[in-house]
């Protein structure tokens, strides 16, 4: 009679356990900037993004009139911060991971046109790529990323291949060099 409590009691702790580390993602705080009337803006939507039917009802509340949008969503998985940027108004999170090959960045390192060093990238890059060191599957814009006109770009992978980019990175940016 005790030993079967005593296993039940073990089996519910390891099952809270296991639930405990495969509930990995929290979402921290989401925000939408937009571009409304040729006027750049942002807000935050949490609340509704995680409470009340996510990019869907956020969308629908904010449709009027909005040219341009960037979901910017900050989360952890297993105790790590990122983020997943998209433009698409009917994604999911998290995002699905897709089976394909990924080199994960090493550095990161932001240049001007004439070729001159002008800062780090490298930890803002890594929590944009996420967790699957597959920038969530998305197309991310250098604008969005906070990079001026005229800035490039230059990822180096842990293969020590470097890629330069001047408009957009993915997954796929990095595994061959030369501009992308």
């Amino acid at each position: 009679m005790y030993l079967h409590y005593i296993i039940d009691c073990v089996y519910n702790y390891i099952v809270t356990v296991i639930q405990y580390f495969r509930c990995q993602y929290t979402i921290k705080k989401v925000m939408l900037m937009y571009e409304r009337d040729g006027e750049k803006d942002s807000s935050d939507v949490t609340v509704e993004y995680k409470y009340y039917g996510g990019a869907q009802t956020v969308m629908n509340e904010m449709s009027h009139s909005i040219e341009d949008f960037v979901f910017y969503i900050m989360y952890t998985y297993k105790s790590k911060s990122y983020v997943y940027m998209t433009r698409k108004p009917d994604h999911a999170f998290p995002p699905v991971r897709s089976i394909s090959f990924r080199i994960p960045v090493k550095d990161a390192r932001v240049y001007s046109k004439e070729g001159e060093y002008i800062r780090n990238y490298t930890d803002r890059i890594k929590m944009h790529e996420g967790p699957n060191a597959d920038f969530h599957g998305e197309d991310i814009l250098l604008k969005d990323l906070g990079l001026n006109k005229g800035e490039t770009l230059r990822l180096t992978n842990v293969l020590g291949f470097c890629a330069e980019c001047e408009e957009k990175i993915n997954h796929r940016t990095i595994w061959l060099p030369g501009k992308t």
